[in-house]
């Protein structure tokens, strides 16, 4: 998968008789396949590779039936979208007759420039209905895909991978399970790729310390008094938080309420450390603070995230204190994703070491798990990710990975199937790497302008509000 700005990761596919080539962002928080269409003349769009289906004799239905047409939200806007079918291929294998939504009109904010034509939906359900958009098989259905791995290089500018398989025993050894940090855990639900999230802490060198009770909701003693927030309330009591591993999500979002005390308990784990690499320019030093700890699936199995990979490099505004850009970074960093020209960094700015995590600034609850977390593109650093839609019930497998830049491109070895770009005659394709690469020590440095945020929409629905697992 090709790298920009460490914020989008893009594979090609190819669509039609004639293999009309489009980037997209596979998206592991989704289920559709969208991409623009000639149908539409946003400019937007017109910046855009678009699919023209009229060039394609396996396009089916034509005339395009306009009337199937379908709502897709975003966390940079809405698509519009009509249905149609055709041969969709991805790394070598074709999906026949696949349901596509052809973009006829959009309103994504950064969409013009940005480098992905169109989404690629990469959810657990065999079917394309938890996009609304009717009851087609989703690709990995099609193509009889039971499995399929993502991991992305640790280093700045550092290309990702994705691999399909029918079987995750098919998927290569990069995905084996290594050492106490790797695990499978169980995912939850019907349709995202969702886990039983039950704690949070922090790790060094005095051991372990949690988040318990109210406290893992952020609450105030006043609160507390006054039965606002209860203990019964933390990720760790009861069904009460869970989290969606998200390949098109750029940061690690948070419940509003749980952001500021992990914040709080790093802090105190390495008093005055976070304040001083505020202060630099890059992230050489971040071996200084502690492993954040996620306790996940149905087995709780810790997990730790080191600090090389969540901290990163991001341009603030000079004069803006640590704590200030901590209060307003859920609003200004979806505001320079949503619309780059009108960001909120103001000018000049510098380069800041700062964590990637963020209040999720809205407030999501599933229907059967509690409050909700989205875990990002920093998972996905850490460790190499394996979703087994296969299994029953579903898995997703994390293997700790050592190498800095071990996820930055593909072995090349005849059993994988890797979409990134047109199709060797093995099915076995490279991403292109990048000629100069930092290493992981001194961080990734990601441009606010090309941050993707999920949409709230797309795990809810109308009828109750819940998000479904």
């Amino acid at each position: 998968m090709t790298n920009t700005f460490n914020a989008q990761y893009n594979s090609g596919i190819q669509i039609g008789s004639n293999s009309q080539t489009l980037q997209v962002i596979p998206d592991s928080g989704s289920f559709a396949l969208v991409v623009p269409s000639t149908l539409c003349d946003t400019p937007g769009c017109r910046d855009h590779t678009r699919f023209d289906y009229k060039a394609s004799t396996t396009f089916n239905p034509n005339p395009i039936d306009m009337s199937k047409t379908t709502p897709l939200a975003y966390g940079q806007g809405t698509v519009e979208a009509v249905i149609g079918y055709d041969d969709v291929s991805v790394g070598g294998m074709t999906a026949h007759g696949q349901g596509i939504n052809l973009m006829y009109d959009e309103d994504i904010n950064g969409f013009e420039g940005s480098s992905f034509d169109g989404i690629m939906g990469l959810g657990k359900n065999t079917d394309s209905s938890g996009s609304n958009s009717g009851s087609d098989e989703a690709l990995l259905s099609t193509m009889n895909q039971g499995a399929f791995g993502v991991c992305l290089g640790k280093g700045d500018g550092d290309n990702g991978r994705l691999d399909l398989a029918r079987h995750k025993s098919d998927l290569p050894s990069l995905y084996d399970l290594q050492g106490s940090n790797s695990a499978k855990l169980t995912s939850v639900g019907d349709y995202h790729w969702g886990m039983r999230l039950s704690g949070m802490g922090v790790r060094n060198s005095s051991g372990d310390t949690f988040l318990h009770g109210a406290e893992g909701y952020g609450c105030t003693k006043a609160e507390q008094m006054t039965g606002a927030c209860k203990d019964t309330d933390g990720c760790d009591s009861g069904q009460n938080c869970a989290a969606v591993i998200d390949t098109g999500t750029s940061l690690m979002l948070l419940a509003d309420e749980n952001y500021y005390s992990l914040l709080q308990l790093i802090e105190d784990s390495a008093p005055g450390k976070m304040d001083a690499l505020f202060e630099e320019s890059n992230c050489d030093n971040a071996h200084t603070l502690p492993d954040v700890l996620l306790t996940l699936g149905e087995e709780k199995k810790t997990l730790a995230i080191s600090p090389s990979v969540y901290m990163v490099v991001m341009p603030v505004g000079v004069g803006t204190g640590l704590k200030e850009w901590r209060r307003t970074k859920a609003a200004n960093l979806t505001k320079a994703a949503v619309k780059p020209e009108h960001s909120e960094v103001p000018w000049p700015y510098s380069d800041r070491c700062v964590d990637v995590f963020s209040p999720m600034g809205a407030r999501l609850i599933t229907s059967h798990n509690g409050l909700m977390y989205i875990l990002g593109m920093p998972m996905f650093r850490q460790f190499a990710v394996a979703f087994d839609r296969a299994a029953s019930p579903h898995t997703i497998s994390f293997a700790h990975v050592e190498g800095t830049h071990t996820c930055a491109s593909c072995s090349g070895s005849s059993e994988e199937m890797v979409a990134t770009g047109q199709p060797t005659a093995g099915g076995t394709l490279q991403p292109p790497q990048n000629e100069e690469r930092k290493e992981a020590t001194g961080g990734v440095r990601i441009d606010p302008s090309k941050l993707r945020y999920p949409s709230r929409h797309k795990y809810k629905t109308k009828e109750d509000g819940f998000v479904h697992f």
